[in-house]
């Protein structure tokens, strides 16, 4: 709102009242952002090594079938 402010300050044609409506949705986004971020679960402790090596063993047996 500040930034707002200041523009209007230096007398540059603003509409205030878009700007309310885009901090609006802004303030949507964030709370679904978070709302979904708590919805997100860590599954496993393995490093990336770990992975890429179960991956290839997973791919060495899919190729010997």
């Amino acid at each position: 709102m500040l930034d707002m402010q200041c523009l209007m300050d230096i007398g540059l044609p603003v509409n205030a009242n878009r700007f309310e409506e885009l901090a609006a949705m802004v303030e949507e986004e964030i709370k679904l952002l978070k709302g979904a971020r708590k919805n997100v679960r860590v599954t496993g402790k393995k490093s990336t090594e770990e992975r890429i090596a179960e991956a290839e063993a997973e791919l060495e047996r899919l190729r010997s079938l």
